[in-house]
């Protein structure tokens, strides 16, 4: 008997696509939408990769962090 192996999908989402709560829904929809997305990887939603890299940096004023989580 030979079993039969599904293929593994890796649905990988960063940047606009996790951008605001509509985008990740879309996101969240293609991941259900495939039976075979087995594996989701997100990345940092728009802009915070390039926020956390100034803030590292001493780039962007003190508080700029709290104002980002409230308002993305």
């Amino acid at each position: 008997m030979t079993t039969a192996v599904s293929p593994l999908v890796v649905a990988k989402f960063g940047g606009t696509s996790v951008a605001d709560f509509d985008a990740m829904n879309r996101s969240a929809d293609v991941v259900l939408s495939d039976a075979n997305a087995r594996l989701v990887v997100l990345s940092a939603s728009a802009g915070v990769t390039n926020l956390l890299v100034a803030l590292a940096e001493g780039l962007e004023p003190p508080g700029a962090l709290r104002k980002t989580r409230r308002h993305p």
